[in-house]
């Protein structure tokens, strides 16, 4: 199962935190990342569904979420380097 698209966010985990009203000490937190290379200019629209993809199912959100692209052209093809990054947290288990 993909994460929703809508929980990939770019604010901090203690500004969701705040927003939420929810403890961080509920949850493990652990990073994504995501380097894609040479691919074409259309697949540059599907960055954060392939960042969603490689989410652990059991994920509540993503925060920090940070995608760095640097483009580059070669006989009409526009090539990408993609860097993608985010801290998952994860509900720990309660005990």
């Amino acid at each position: 199962m993909t994460i929703a698209l809508e929980k990939i966010l770019t604010i901090s985990a203690d500004e969701w935190s705040k927003i939420t009203g929810r403890r961080l000490s509920d949850y493990e937190a652990r990073g994504v990342h995501i380097i894609d290379e040479e691919g074409a200019n259309e697949e540059i629209e599907n960055l954060h569904k392939i960042f969603a993809s490689k989410v652990p199912d059991n994920a509540e959100v993503v925060v920090s979420y940070r995608p760095n692209i640097s483009l580059a052209g070669t006989g009409g093809r526009l090539n990408y380097r993609a860097i993608t990054s985010g801290t998952v947290l994860i509900p720990k288990e309660k005990k």
